[in-house]
């Protein structure tokens, strides 16, 4: 008689203790935020050949598309160099027509000096056509380091462009919430300036874990170890602009 007495007396204070722990605990977060910072892909437009800079074709601020001109430099230089190359070519052909009835040896060599020469015509062919200064993206110029009339050597950059189409946002993940970010998934991402919640795409976790950065956490957090987390994020409407705080939502 006893033991059908307690037994739902157990059953009753295990019931109880269930919904206590069920009422006292908190839920789990469905999401967690991070912070971070707009960023474009800058890239440094530069010459490939030397000289005087006749031509700029842009301006600050100037939407550009693919292949638009940036910039030219003097080619009469190079178009004389083309000029020589191909009448170089050309005394390689007569040679070749020559040497029709000399030895093997002479129209091999012949030949040759037609490859030989037809080389030196395809340099100087690429060479002028570097003087044209053409962008190599979609974009927007950021800034334009040099006026016409100066004198460049190869490698000075011409202009910066950033894609404001494409952009990316670089957050810090502590350790024990990186097993909640996985690659390709989806994160909302809200700015001040606007209402409207962008959706943007995780593209990288890093290998390695880093200190916070120190401009971003308070000096407490500084010393913990987080993962640089990027996410990708299309710039609908324009209104993302480079540098902006952002806030980013991971849903788990």
């Amino acid at each position: 008689m006893r033991t059908r007495i307690l037994f739902p007396v157990i059953v009753i204070a295990v019931a109880a203790a269930a919904i206590y722990i069920a009422v006292s605990r908190p839920g789990a977060p469905s999401r967690f935020s991070a912070s971070g910072t707009i960023e474009a892909t800058e890239v440094n437009v530069g010459t490939q050949v030397g000289g005087a800079l006749v031509e700029i074709g842009v301006n600050e601020g100037d939407k550009i598309k693919k292949d638009d001109l940036i910039a030219r430099t003097d080619d009469s230089i190079l178009k004389s160099q083309l000029s020589q190359a191909d009448a170089g070519l050309d005394a390689a052909k007569a040679g070749v027509e020559q040497a029709a009835d000399g030895t093997d040896a002479e129209r091999a060599a012949a030949d040759a000096g037609v490859k030989q020469a037809q080389a030196v015509v395809d340099i100087a062919g690429t060479q002028l056509g570097f003087t044209s200064v053409r962008a190599p993206i979609n974009g927007e110029v950021l800034s334009v380091p040099h006026a016409a009339g100066e004198n460049l050597t190869p490698g000075s950059p011409v202009a910066v462009l950033a894609d404001l189409d494409n952009l990316k946002v670089t957050v810090y993940v502590p350790e024990g919430e990186l097993g909640k970010v996985k690659l390709g998934r989806q994160a909302e991402i809200s700015v001040d300036s606007t209402s409207a919640k962008f959706t943007g795409r995780i593209t990288h976790i890093a290998e390695e874990a880093e200190f916070t950065p120190t401009n971003i956490e308070t000096k407490d957090q500084r010393v913990k170890q987080v993962f640089a987390v990027t996410i990708d994020v299309k710039n609908i409407g324009g209104l993302l602009k480079p540098g902006m705080p952002a806030d980013i939502s991971f849903k788990i």
